[in-house]
């Protein structure tokens, strides 16, 4: 008994130290305000997420809705089914309203919570029967790793924690039904995968984790499946299967037979358990991922190359496969060298190459190298061996197997990076005795090394993430082949102007939105929003002249880009040639038949020359296409009713 209470009085103790160092690498983001896409989350300064604000009142909207609802260029994007961190930021709305600050305090202790549920995890499973450095080294250096900032400082990327830390807790479920064959705990376990996948759909990753840790370190995992194991998993397929075919409209007495006849196939044989549990896991990732496609409004993702070159024009064969190993190599640089940090990165940060480039070739050494090691170590050291998969499995679906959005993101590598502090811990535990060192001094001086380089970049990066501004300002510095990025900075400055009071300062502003839209062009020469908006730009400060010429290089260059013609007609109209106006006003109405804004400038056109019944004849073509604006209707009333 006594021995209980000390095992549980070290493990708070070590719990202390884990929340401690969270707050020592992340206290300072308290302080910060709203950034990067927080608006996906919650309310932001200029946009309102209104299912948040309702608080309590809102959840039920919150899990019956789409993820986010927001505008790309004049296209409005639904996507996604992400309910639970917008549901922890309603109820703190419920409870304090809206507050960046407490935000970033419950991101900080979400943190806390995650990092001490992958220490316990990790002595368990990993690190099983070895010293409690090892997993504490590991979870330290986890804590400590920059690549981490995105995740922890963003108060929208609390997703990722809640995805992990649902994660993690499937693990530990998993194994522990494989300890104690409780069976409740695949009942549960189903429970925690849904919520990692609700809190991000890349939580299914999980359900590939999880096995490893068994099949790794279990020491009854080939164990037999008993027959109440049978009947449970057979019990919690019909549940799963009846769920996927009352949405889906399957026919589920044939979907049944399939379960029941995969069930009896598993009939004293090894590793039985774990085939259920994968049966088990395919259809519950089924329902999960596609009943909120059947209940749901439908999903409409663009596939925008500034954000992957992939979603372009076709590549071949040897350009995907030397693309997907120059992203692989990003990342592994990354983790060993996490400077600098972006934002976003997507066109044109990782170049597109065919395989036999010297780069792709680098990486592809890189890959065979550790699939090497894992034939190497598996009977010799199955923590490396594990640490390698692990690495590919959490990696895989930002692999760019499938166009990944962004291409890579510091947020992508948060599983990912366990892999690497537990590769970087045995490093360092290995000192010891490489060096010939009689205690573990060595081990704690060169940890606090690697500890001390990674709080100056922590505590740094976690300055940047203080506001949209100071992020971008930082960002766009070192983020100069992203066209995303700078445009996404240009945008901010432009959104600025309105609300910029001094004179001096708002033509800073316009400035430095020109610049950084003409640095988005010049990475992508045919980015057709970056070319309308810095059209726009010139056109609002009178240089009608140079809008003209970027309105007709975007019509050029990007023909189904339907708000060019519209923009080009209204730069002939200010620069007084009418007749030009009107050509692109006709095109821009063929192709565009319901911008009420069109109809508008056209009637302008036609009320400066004094012919009131043209003007007349094009608001009455709104409203037989059924264009209800309410200039439309003040206009045509105001040309009716005048003697």
């Amino acid at each position: 008994m006594m021995l209980k209470i000390s095992a549980n009085k070290q493990l708070l103790q070590l719990f202390g130290i884990l929340s401690l160092t969270c707050f020592v690498f992340y206290g300072n983001i308290i302080r910060n305000y709203y950034s990067e896409d927080d608006f996906r989350v919650t309310s932001d300064f200029t946009r309102k997420n209104a299912s948040v604000e309702k608080g309590f009142g809102g959840i039920v909207e919150i899990f019956s809705s789409r993820y986010t609802n927001t505008m790309v260029g004049d296209m409005e994007v639904v996507y996604g089914y992400r309910p639970m961190a917008r549901a922890t930021f309603a109820i703190e709305w419920g409870l304090w309203g809206g507050n960046p600050h407490m935000g970033h305090f419950i991101n900080i202790l979400f943190y806390c919570l995650t990092t001490c549920l992958l220490f316990y995890i990790l002595s368990k499973t990993v690190f099983r029967g070895k010293p409690i450095l090892y997993p504490l080294l590991t979870t330290l250096l986890f804590i400590a790793h920059p690549i981490h900032t995105e995740v922890v400082a963003s108060l929208k990327n609390r997703e990722e924690q809640l995805s992990f830390f649902f994660g993690l807790l499937f693990v530990g479920t998993i194994w522990r039904y494989f300890t104690s064959r409780n069976l409740l705990l695949p009942w549960v376990a189903i429970f925690l995968l849904v919520c990692a996948i609700m809190s991000k759909e890349t939580g299914i990753i999980y359900m590939a984790l999880a096995p490893l840790f068994v099949l790794f370190f279990h020491p009854e995992a080939p164990r037999r499946m008993e027959f109440k194991e049978k009947i449970n998993f057979t019990a919690i397929l019909v549940f799963c299967i009846l769920m996927y075919s009352i949405f889906i409209k399957l026919d589920p007495f044939a979907l049944m037979t399939l379960a029941f006849v995969a069930i009896l196939w598993l009939n004293k044989r090894p590793y039985s358990t774990l085939v259920a549990y994968g049966i088990v896991g395919a259809v519950v990732i089924l329902n999960t991922m596609l009943i909120p496609n059947v209940l749901l409004e439908e999903s409409n993702t663009g596939r925008y190359f500034w954000a992957n070159p992939l979603y372009g024009d076709p590549v071949t064969f040897s350009e995907r496969i030397g693309f997907m190993l120059n992203v692989f190599l990003y990342n592994v640089k990354l983790l060993f060298y996490p400077h600098p940090l972006g934002f976003y990165y997507g066109y044109n940060v990782v170049p597109v190459t065919g395989i036999f480039a010297p780069r792709a070739l680098f990486s592809l050494a890189i890959i065979i190298g550790l699939l090497y090691t894992v034939y190497k170590q598996f009977n010799k050291n199955k923590v490396v061996a594990f640490a390698v998969v692990f690495f590919f499995v959490s990696l895989a679906p930002f692999s760019n197997i499938l166009p990944v959005p962004g291409i890579i993101a510091d947020r992508f590598l948060y599983a990912p990076s366990l892999s690497f502090c537990i590769g970087l811990a045995l490093l360092l535990i290995s000192l010891k005795p490489w060096l010939g060192a009689k205690n573990n001094r060595v081990i704690y001086i060169s940890a606090g090394l690697v500890g001390l380089v990674y709080f100056g970049k922590v505590f740094s990066r976690n300055q940047d993430w203080y506001s949209y501004y100071d992020l971008y300002l930082r960002d766009t510095k070192y983020l100069t082949n992203s066209a995303k990025a700078n445009s996404m900075f240009g945008r901010l400055m432009f959104d600025s102007v309105p609300r910029e009071k001094d004179p001096a300062k708002r033509r800073e502003l316009i400035k430095g939105a020109i610049k950084y839209y003409q640095k988005a062009v010049k990475i992508w020469p045919a980015y057709p929003d970056a070319l309308n908006t810095l059209g726009t730009i010139y056109f609002n400060i009178g240089d009608y002249r140079q809008a003209l010429e970027v309105y007709m290089r975007n019509t050029k260059l990007n023909p189904d880009y339907t708000v060019s013609l519209g923009n080009v007609a209204s730069c002939y109209h200010k620069m007084g040639n009418i007749p030009a106006a009107k050509i692109y006003y006709k095109k821009a109405l063929k192709v565009d038949t319901l911008s009420p804004v069109l109809y508008l400038n056209f009637a302008d056109v036609y009320i400066s020359e004094n012919k009131p019944d043209s003007a007349i004849y094009l608001y009455n073509l709104a409203k037989k296409r059924k264009i209800n604006d309410p200039e439309i209707n003040e206009g045509l009333k105001k040309l009716t009713t005048t003697p």
